[in-house]
């Protein structure tokens, strides 16, 4: 029996070996799990970060988006509004545009007026001349 003895003690010892093996692979298992949870927790972690970092830049380039579309309806607005002064510009230059050439023609008119009123003086004068002449010479011819 001391055999059996000695055999069932080779088994304990070989069951206790396995055992420790066991015990040292669950441990080791078990560190590797720590070291696996923790480097989820930190993926994780940055997954939120670069989840709230892409909102906060979705969120600034919305913003963005509203201040270029409210400046291209305000540059919209003022190229009307300058559309507007350029037709009410080129409709005032056209009143004085005519204007303007109904004083030349009023210009003209009177430089008309006044040459034929110089030609009418002139023959006027020619005129009281001649006649001053005729009664200077009747009156000469009467003495």
């Amino acid at each position: 029996d001391v055999q059996q003895a000695q055999e069932a003690a080779k088994a304990a010892a070989l069951a206790e070996d396995m055992l420790v093996r066991t015990l040292s692979r669950a441990e080791a298992a078990e560190s590797r799990n720590e070291v696996l949870l923790q480097e989820l927790a930190a993926a994780t972690k940055r997954l939120l970060d670069s989840e709230e970092a892409a909102s906060a830049h979705l969120a600034a380039a919305t913003a963005s988006l509203r201040a270029s579309e409210a400046a291209c309806l305000g540059a919209a607005e003022a190229a009307r509004v300058a559309e507007e002064g350029r037709q009410m510009a080129e409709r005032w230059r056209a009143v004085e545009a005519a204007n303007a050439e109904k004083a030349a023609d009023a210009e003209r008119a009177a430089n008309v007026a006044a040459r034929a009123a110089d030609v009418s003086a002139r023959r006027a004068r020619d005129a009281a001349r001649a006649q001053a002449f005729t009664a200077g010479l009747t009156r000469a011819e009467s003495l």
